[in-house]
């Protein structure tokens, strides 16, 4: 069931359906709030997104019980019809709701000497040993986002607009319950500044709508 906030707004309106899919992937020990500036916002101009340019980065996580690397991939895609205030709330749904559908938990493992560091760690106890095998053992957060995020803007005759589409993979996907964080990411999207768009039309946008995608993405 879709949550709604509208807000009232001057004629002529438009609406903005954010879609969260049913599965996460794994970030290890990245922030999620840098992802915007990092590797969304680079890849839409405001025509499109770049859905030929997917980017890599590198996490942390714990394997075995030691820190262990792994590899991330955002991918950015949609049209936005040569706008920039579209591309711009556009964005800002997708990362709103990208960011309240985070899990994380603190994980504990074993770093030695050459294996990867994770962010903001806190080191416990240190085991002396050869230099090359000197380890102790870190706690860090391991978190998950999820990996399918569609924000559509409608026209007021119900048109489709612009859309613009996040996708993340990592090794494997995980399940992701999307219902019980859809109260807090439509709470979250209700806080987003909602101004006139188009160059030229002074067309506004009524509000803004999450739902589950009903596809298992």
């Amino acid at each position: 069931m879709a949550l709604t906030a509208v807000i009232p707004r001057d004629s002529p309106k438009s609406s903005i359906l954010v879609e969260v899919g049913k599965s996460s992937f794994d970030i290890g020990d990245q922030d999620a709030t840098t992802f915007q500036a990092k590797y969304m916002e680079p890849e839409c101009d405001n025509m499109g997104c770049d859905s030929g340019s997917p980017q890599s980065f590198q996490f942390v996580t714990d394997s075995d019980g030691t820190t262990d690397q792994g590899t991330a991939t955002i991918q950015m895609s949609g049209y936005i019809s040569n706008d920039s205030s579209v591309r711009q709330i556009l964005l800002s749904s997708i990362n709103t709701a990208m960011l309240h559908t985070g899990q994380c938990s603190k994980v504990s493992a074993t770093k030695c000497i050459g294996d990867p560091a994770p962010l903001n760690p806190n080191p416990s106890k240190r085991e002396s040993g050869p230099v090359a095998l000197d380890c102790g053992d870190v706690s860090f957060g391991h978190c998950t986002i999820a990996n399918f995020i569609q924000a559509t803007l409608y026209g007021n005759d119900s048109s489709v607009k612009a859309q613009m589409t996040f996708q993340g993979s990592s090794v494997e996907p995980q399940g992701f319950d999307c219902g019980s964080f859809l109260g807090s990411i439509q709470d979250a999207l209700g806080a987003i500044p909602l101004g006139d768009i188009g160059d030229t039309a002074g067309e506004v946008i009524n509000g803004i709508t999450a739902i589950c995608h009903l596809i298992g993405i």
